[in-house]
């Protein structure tokens, strides 16, 4: 197998028929990576080929780099299938006639710790395949990932929270069901990042290591602004005002709070993300499982002459309540009508893709 110089795309630039590598190996403190200096190589000819002048970014025809010396290529220097020069520049010098491209090689002198300085684990970006959505059904798929070239696994791990006990059964809660990350994938995909590579052995235990998730997953700002959601209620021309007999022995009226409007005249805000917010149904739909906070409060009033009335808010998805808020009760035998603020909050709360959360005020007669 002929010499060849491998770019980062993985294009391979022949040499001239015959060329031979002479290596200049440079001896290292490791313990000083501030004077490390690189290997490097003989001057080298690259064959004057069509790919190559387009590598180069040169025309097809004719004298080039007479504009642009000393062009540099990232690549990697490659002789009979051995990898002579990792993590190398090609300093392209110039052009002979007839001949090709002259060049010499250098070997990358950058130090692995200059690479990951000030990097986070955070930081990394893990192969696609790894993105999944966090849920009890890929939690359980999950569990069996037993080799650190699958990543992740979800591990039974005591974060502290626990469940009840039932016999020799420990129920997890949802939410305590979080994933932990081979060190030995964290390791490779370090070296993978920084366009470095490692050899030596390792320990057999090294494999099962695993970096436990001691907090769930969140999103960046960016997409939480993109799901906010502030709303009022459009009371134009009274299109949502609502009578309900709620006093003298009648059943309670339930109505869904009509948060439709998001204009930004008094600080509202509507989701950019589509799908979110509905002015139809008045419903909040999760677009991907999340925790969530929320805060919702109205303004009642009772005209009640032969009793009190009651008022309360709450959080439903669907048919399932959540939580509701300090029911609020008018004053009895009031002359005038009485203004209640009912109040409802939800805190930290996961809901799952394609849930809809919305609010529902309940209306009942108090203490006749």
């Amino acid at each position: 197998m002929a010499t060849s110089l491998v770019l980062q795309d993985g294009q391979r630039l022949p040499l001239v028929d015959g060329q031979r590598v002479g290596l200049t190996v440079q001896a290292n403190d490791l313990l000083k990576p501030n004077s490390v200096q690189a290997d490097y190589s003989s001057t080298l000819t690259l064959a004057d080929t069509p790919e190559v002048r387009a590598a180069l970014e040169q025309a097809q025809e004719g004298i080039s780099l007479s504009d642009m010396p000393y062009t540099e290529l990232p690549c990697t220097l490659e002789t009979q299938g051995l990898e002579v020069l990792p993590n190398a520049v090609a300093i392209i010098e110039q052009h002979q006639a007839g001949e090709g491209f002259e060049a010499q090689v250098v070997g990358g002198n950058k130090s692995f710790y200059a690479a990951i300085e000030g990097k986070t684990l955070r930081e990394l970006a893990f192969p696609a395949a790894t993105e999944h959505d966090w849920t009890h059904t890929n939690a359980v798929a999950g569990a069996a990932h037993t080799s650190w070239e699958q990543t992740y696994v979800y591990d039974l791990y005591d974060r502290g929270k626990g469940g009840p006990l039932d016999g020799n059964t420990v129920h997890l809660h949802n939410d305590e069901l979080l994933p932990s990350v081979y060190v030995r994938s964290i390791w490779e995909q370090i070296f993978s990042e920084s366009g470095y590579r490692w050899a030596g052995p390792l320990p057999t235990l090294f494999d099962h290591l695993l970096m436990p998730t001691a907090t769930p997953p969140g999103y960046g700002e960016e997409v939480r602004t993109a799901t906010k959601l502030v709303a009022g209620i459009d009371n134009t021309d009274e299109k949502h005002q609502v009578f309900a007999n709620a006093y003298d022995g009648r059943e309670e009226s339930v109505l869904t709070m009509p948060y439709d409007y998001t204009g930004a005249r008094y600080g509202y805000l509507a989701p950019t993300l589509p799908g979110v917010h509905s002015t139809v149904t008045f419903r909040w739909k999760a677009p991907f499982v999340c925790y969530i906070n929320a805060a919702a409060s109205t303004v009642v009033t009772i005209d009640s002459p032969y009793g009190s009335g009651r008022a309360q808010l709450f959080f439903y998805i669907g048919s399932r309540e959540l939580t509701g808020g300090t029911l609020l009760e008018s004053k009895k035998t009031s002359q005038t009508p009485t203004r209640l603020s009912p109040s409802v909050n939800l805190s930290r709360y996961l809901i799952q893709k394609g849930e809809e959360l919305e609010v529902r005020i309940k209306l009942s007669p108090g203490e006749s």
